[in-house]
């Protein structure tokens, strides 16, 4: 067994935005005579980011999926940082899955609850109907932003 701590404090590893989460990389690929400053610009890095980006949207998709009510919650937590992952990843796919991962409070539901993308853009009837979109801190205050904008009440934002 290799098993050699190379560096503490990743900070190149994982994207920006998945700066919350904390862990150890096992990887058998990366070469024991790589100083921390080549490491740090290694084509064999970048590949490991990419990798492990995909992974953890790919897991959290799932969770998303298996159980939602945790998944809620932890969107609570860390939706800000997801929404920092569409706004500065620069592959598109990238964006694509992130977006999968976000939640938005809907006019269609109860105060509170969220919904995805996807699960919003299923209720809809027309499928060449555009989305609309409110941006409020709180639903509380839709309700000031439709009279203001003129909105009619029963569309769905």
């Amino acid at each position: 067994s290799r098993k050699v701590l190379i560096q503490t404090k990743a900070t190149d590893i994982l994207p920006k935005w998945l700066r919350f989460l904390q862990g150890v990389v096992d990887s058998e690929d990366i070469p024991l005579n790589l100083s921390r400053e080549l490491l740090q610009e290694s084509a064999l890095i970048r590949k490991l980011r990419d990798v492990l980006q995909q992974r953890i949207i790919r897991f959290l998709l799932d969770q998303s999926k298996k159980e939602p009510e945790k998944y809620t919650r932890f969107f609570e937590d860390y939706g800000l940082f997801m929404r920092e992952g569409i706004v500065t990843s620069a592959e598109q796919d990238i964006k694509e899955d992130i977006a999968k991962l976000l939640r938005f409070e809907s006019s269609a539901l109860p105060v509170g609850q969220q919904t995805s993308l996807m699960d919003y853009a299923s209720r809809t009837f027309n499928p060449f109907s555009r989305i609309s979109s409110a941006l409020a801190p709180r639903t509380v205050q839709w309700t000031a932003i439709f009279s203001f904008l003129r909105i009619p009440k029963d569309l769905t934002v």
